[in-house]
């Protein structure tokens, strides 16, 4: 069974809602299995939040841009029922607050710190910034300042 998913992020929406319609889709994109969380980032530290991490229970973590282009995935051991966005300290004081690291929560306990998508990566690779062990299947995610 292929799964649709028409990404409605809000604050991407807002400059494209148009009065009389109300928002219109920028772009979609089918996946095979489900997805189970979408954030919004800023990959290419534009300080614009328009592009997207999307988890999925076929163990990635995905990327895609505003334009809805595949910028590329993490492979995660287990299913990835969380994803969010964070600041991670950026010595450029331009990009603080940009959201421009991702976290991913997989159902092996642990949740993963990484800067973007890139392509043919897997956490197993050692590339991220850090891992923690939930103690426990990891069901959602939320980032703070």
């Amino acid at each position: 069974m292929r799964w649709t998913i028409i990404l409605f992020i809000l604050l991407l929406s807002f400059p494209h809602a148009v009065a009389d319609e109300g928002f219109v889709m920028r772009w979609n994109h089918e996946f095979k299995k489900p997805v189970t969380s979408v954030a919004v980032m800023d990959f290419d530290r534009d300080w614009i939040l328009d592009d997207i991490l999307v988890g999925s229970v076929d163990n990635r973590v995905y990327g895609f841009n505003e334009n809805g282009s595949w910028t590329g995935d993490y492979q995660a051991p287990s299913s990835v029922y969380a994803v969010s966005s964070f600041d991670y300290g950026s010595k450029d004081s331009r990009l603080s607050g940009s959201l421009t690291s991702g976290v991913a929560g997989s159902w092996n306990n642990y949740v993963y710190a990484f800067w973007r998508p890139y392509f043919g990566h897997s956490f197993s690779d050692g590339i991220y910034i850090w891992k923690y062990n939930a103690g426990g299947d990891i069901y959602a995610l939320a980032s703070g300042d």
